[in-house]
C-alpha cells in the first residue's frame, strides 16, 4: 500500500507547519507507522506569481533562533533539515490530508490575499482541516512573525506538538476521509 500523505501549511513554512511536519513524523514514528505515512509541510508564501517566498529558508537564518531553539530542543525537535517550500497543485493533489496552521492561510485576510488556500485550491478544500479543529476549534494557532520573543514561540511550539500528541490517531483518520 502506498504511503499516506500529511501536509501541514501555515503562511512562510518555517515555523508552524515545521515545527508539525517534525512532531507529527515523530509521533508516528513512536506509533510504529512511520513507513505508512509521507509527513511534509509547504507554506502559501510565495505560491503565487507575482509573490515571493520567506527570505529565509527556516526559522534558524533569523534573529529569533537563538531564543526559539530553546524550547524545541526542550521538545525534542529539530527542524535542520526542512526548508522553506512555497505550496503547488501537485502537493495539494496528493495529500490524503491538509492541516492549515491558520485561519488566514485558508481563508485569506488582508495580508494573504489569493495566496490562501480557499482561492488558490477550492476544488481541495474537502481535504483540509484547521490545526485546533483536533481540539474542536475554529482558531488558529498565533503566527509569532520573525520579531517574536522566547515566550510566544514556546507556547506555540508546545501547543503545537500537545495537540499532535493528543490527537494523533485523528489526524491518522483524516487520512482515510
Amino acid at each position: 500500500m502506498e504511503p499516506r500523505i500529511i501536509l501541514f501549511v501555515c503562511n512562510g513554512n518555517i515555523h508552524r507547519s515545521v515545527v508539525a511536519e517534525v512532531r507529527c513524523r515523530q509521533a508516528l514514528i513512536e506509533l510504529g507507522l512511520g513507513e505508512s505515512y509521507i509527513v511534509i509541510s509547504r507554506g502559501v508564501q510565495g505560491s503565487i506569481d507575482g509573490s515571493d517566498p520567506t527570505k529565509h529558508r527556516n526559522l534558524q537564518d533569523y534573529p529569533v533562533w537563538t531564543e526559539v531553539k530553546l524550547s524545541l530542543d526542550d521538545l525534542g525537535i529539530d527542524i535542520s533539515g526542512v526548508n522553506r517550500t512555497p505550496i503547488t497543485l501537485g502537493d495539494v493533489e496528493s495529500a490524503d490530508t491538509i492541516i492549515v496552521m491558520s485561519t488566514d492561510v485558508l481563508n485569506g485576510s488582508k495580508d494573504i490575499g489569493d495566496e490562501c488556500l480557499r482561492v488558490q485550491f477550492l476544488q481541495f478544500f474537502h481535504k483540509m482541516h484547521l490545526f485546533l479543529e483536533l481540539e474542536n476549534s475554529k482558531e488558529g494557532i498565533d503566527d509569532c512573525g520573525e520579531t517574536g520573543r522566547q515566550p510566544k514561540y514556546r507556547e506555540v511550539n508546545e501547543q503545537i506538538c500537545r495537540v499532535i500528541d493528543h490527537n494523533i490517531q485523528t489526524i491518522i483518520a483524516w487520512c482515510d476521509t
